[in-house]
């Protein structure tokens, strides 16, 4: 290659490579986060419920009179069925999904059953997810009344339930300064949904199930380019900040709690995304329908957020330090008052 277009293909590299720059910030060995691609300039929810189940085992054959005492196999067919349930909506609506397995006539196992359920709203997640009638077992029966072998088949049928109930806020503060995001994630005590029950004395297989709200906050008007790991790259607004809770069937009820502390620039586009995702297996029951919630928004005095849904989030400003002093000194007169008044009462 002539040196004159050697000359020119290096200016044309180094060209593309400012743009590039230009274009995103590069931050080696960050990842994408979680909830990258829901980080918009547009208000966005997002529910997903799904409840699937599965049995592997045998039924009887038609017709129900056949004999099962004298010839078990005869009676009998090996039977499987497996599927999934799903629905996700891109509103407020709540998105709910139910998957029930054959009832079949036995007695020593019975039918799995999975249910879920999702409402996302602007301020607030809800979610809950049921996998119930779990069971594993052996069938054992001789062959037929002539003929003693003993001849057995492993049987199982399981559930698992999962729901995601997601929002995007948008919004811009009108001064610079720090700002406090306040999260609750509240977990019910968990029953049954309508129309279920628990079997009779079989023990069920083990199960487990989790709760886990996610928060990310990201700055729209900064582009950085994350290592998705496999040698390429991926662009997209920068991570301000990240924190999430999670919680258990063993937790039972109760509340966790979580703050994010923001520097915020005045005029500056940001996206919060919030994500609650539960999951059931088998035998457990997760109900955080209560809700994952932002409970209280912390501003600067004289801040304030425009929030592009339009939902009146509770805002609240933070005193002065001037203001905290003329708190704490007014709560040393009230205790100086009252020990005063603590002091004369002891000496009539």
């Amino acid at each position: 290659m002539p040196p004159t277009t050697l000359r020119a293909a290096s200016v044309l590299a180094l060209a593309i490579a400012a743009a590039a720059t230009a274009h995103a910030q590069i931050i080696p060995n960050t990842r994408p986060p979680a909830l990258l691609e829901y980080a918009t300039a547009t208000p966005q929810l997002f529910s997903m419920a799904a409840a699937s189940s599965a049995f592997e085992g045998s039924r009887r054959v038609p017709p129900l009179n056949c004999d099962d005492s004298y010839a078990f196999w005869s009676c009998r067919e090996l039977f499987a069925d497996e599927g999934e349930v799903r629905l996700e909506r891109q509103d407020d609506g709540i998105a709910a999904a139910e998957r029930r397995t054959g009832v079949f006539e036995r007695v020593d196992h019975t039918h799995a059953e999975s249910w879920a359920r999702a409402r996302s709203q602007f301020g607030s997640n809800r979610a809950e997810a049921y996998a119930i009638n779990s069971f594993s077992w052996t069938e054992s029966r001789v062959q037929s009344a002539w003929d003693p072998q003993v001849s057995s088949i492993d049987g199982a049928s399981s559930a698992h339930a999962v729901a995601t109930s997601l929002w995007t806020e948008a919004f811009v503060p009108t001064h610079d300064g720090p700002v406090t995001l306040e999260f609750v994630l509240r977990q019910h005590a968990t029953g049954l949904p309508p129309g279920y029950a628990l079997p009779g004395p079989s023990e069920p297989l083990a199960g487990d199930g989790e709760g886990a709200l996610e928060v990310q906050v990201f700055d729209l008007d900064r582009s950085v380019s994350y290592d998705r790991g496999d040698g390429a790259w991926i662009d997209g607004p920068a991570l301000l900040a990240s924190d999430g809770l999670s919680r258990g069937p063993d937790d039972g009820a109760g509340s966790s709690f979580m703050q994010l502390t923001l520097d915020l620039k005045a005029g500056t586009h940001y996206a919060l995304v919030s994500r609650l995702s539960l999951s059931a297996f088998n035998s457990a029951r997760i109900d955080m329908f209560g809700t994952a919630e932002l409970e209280r928004i912390l501003v600067a005095p004289g801040q304030s957020l425009a929030f592009t849904s339009g939902t009146a989030y509770n805002v609240s400003a933070v005193p002065e330090p001037s203001e905290w002093a003329l708190m704490l000194a007014g709560m040393a007169l009230v205790a100086a008052s009252v020990g005063r008044s603590a002091r004369r009462g002891k000496g009539r």
